[in-house]
Formats: structure tokens, sequence, C-alpha cells
């Protein structure tokens, strides 16, 4: 058993079949360990020479495997949803919603709104810069 993530189970006084349970469950963790490490470290790889990734790390709930896209983006954003609806940018909206029409929909609407601001911040990282709101009209458009 890893000691930093386990160490907590070794004190535990327990029977002998549960503490057998619990070596092999942990014995499973560290075997994975190294294949998640080389996929974390492929995700970290692709995601450093992208600005958009960093752009959009900087909203609640998105992290790299988020920002990175993936064939389960709704899934996804509904993860990163359950931590972004705790941010104040949206723990309003989350309480308002899930009041009215419970925790499901409400979560899915942040989720939605996470995604809408992704697309608003990638939409401002493609513009070129003549032909930007502040060339045309002399004024920068704002999103809140």
């Amino acid at each position: 058993m890893d000691g930093a993530r386990t160490g907590w189970l070794a004190d535990l006084a327990l029977p002998p079949i549960p503490r057998a349970i619990i070596q092999d469950c942990c014995g499973l963790l560290d075997a994975l360990a190294i294949p998640i490490g080389r996929l974390e470290g492929e995700i970290t790889g692709l995601a450093k020479p992208d600005p958009r990734v960093q752009a959009l790390m900087a909203l609640p709930g998105i992290g790299k495997l988020t920002a990175q896209g993936s064939p389960w983006v709704r899934w996804v954003l509904q993860e990163a949803a359950q931590t972004a609806k705790k941010s104040p940018l949206f723990a309003d909206t989350d309480g308002q919603l899930a009041h009215r029409r419970g925790r499901n929909i409400a979560t899915v609407a942040v989720a939605r709104r996470l995604l809408a601001r992704c697309f608003h911040i990638l939409k401002q990282l493609e513009v070129p810069p003549e032909s930007s709101e502040k060339a045309r009209t002399g004024r920068a458009r704002v999103f809140a």
C-alpha cells in the first residue's frame, strides 16, 4: 500500500478478512497509478502549448481534461458543473434553480452556462486584432 494515500487505513483495527480486502483494493489502486500517471502526463503535454486551455482553466470547475475536449463532453461538463456551482459565479443561479426546478436541472443549467462561457472565451481568443469590435466601433466588447 502507498503510505501517502492509504496510511490511515493501516492504522485501522480491522478483522483479517476486511483487512485483506482493503489491502487488495489498495494494491489495485497502486497498480493503476502508473497508467493514470502516464495519461495525465499526455494530457498535460497536450494542454500546455494551447493558450485556449489556459484561458478556459480560469473558469471554476474547468481543468486540463475538461478544457482539452472529449467525446464525453456532456459527462465531463456535468462533473465540472459540480465544482462550478460552488463558485460565486454560479452559486446564486444554482441555488435559485435547485429550489424551483430541482437539483439535477440546476446542475445541467450550470453546465450549460459553463459551456457558454467556454465558447465566449474561445471566440475572443480567435478574433484577429484588425476585425475586433474595438477596431470597428471604437468600443471594446465586455462579456460577463
